[in-house]
């Protein structure tokens, strides 16, 4: 769906629902940029930090999936055609340059 961002990301904004990711995820590039705690939550490797889960508030969860939902709408889901029309827009304009 995306250039860089894996699906289960897509699927799981679509849905409204956090994406729970490898702490390591927050260190990479993504296009369309996604950040931590704007539009995912991390962990750490040896699973150490996962009771902060339990410590999620309502604000919280409603602002990163407001965020990620806002991004799946804007680059995924395809309107016209049988892909988003922003996502064409950032494709085309990245190859023209």
């Amino acid at each position: 769906l995306s250039i860089y961002a894996p699906q289960r990301f897509w699927q799981a904004a679509a849905c409204k629902s956090i994406n729970l990711v490898p702490e390591r995820s927050a260190d990479q590039s993504y296009f369309p940029e996604i950040k931590k705690d704007l539009h995912f939550i991390t962990f750490k490797e040896d699973f150490s930090d996962l009771d902060k889960l339990n410590n999620i508030t309502k604000e919280q969860y409603e602002h990163i999936t407001t965020n990620a939902y806002a991004h799946y709408k804007a680059y995924i889901q395809y309107d016209r055609y049988k892909l988003a029309t922003n996502l064409m827009d950032e494709i085309f304009n990245k190859v023209k340059n």
